[in-house]
């Protein structure tokens, strides 16, 4: 649980590098506080820059006529 909870924070910090707000679910006062950690966690450049690089274009669900595939 705990590399899961470093990854989550990982995500948390590169959306708040991209001044992006996000809400996660919490379901007890110690995932708020571990969301809350997230925070505190610095990314380098080089991490935001490999995370950036991932490709979005890959979607599970993706209907034909929906707005995202024209």
């Amino acid at each position: 649980m705990e590399r899961c909870e470093c990854h989550l924070r990982g995500c948390l910090a590169w959306l708040a590098s991209h001044d992006v707000a996000a809400i996660p679910k919490a379901t007890s006062r110690a995932h708020i506080a571990e969301n809350a950690r997230a925070a505190a966690l610095d990314l380098d450049d080089d991490a935001i820059e490999t995370l950036d690089s991932i490709d979005r274009r890959y979607r599970r669900f993706d209907p034909e006529g929906s707005p995202w595939t024209a």
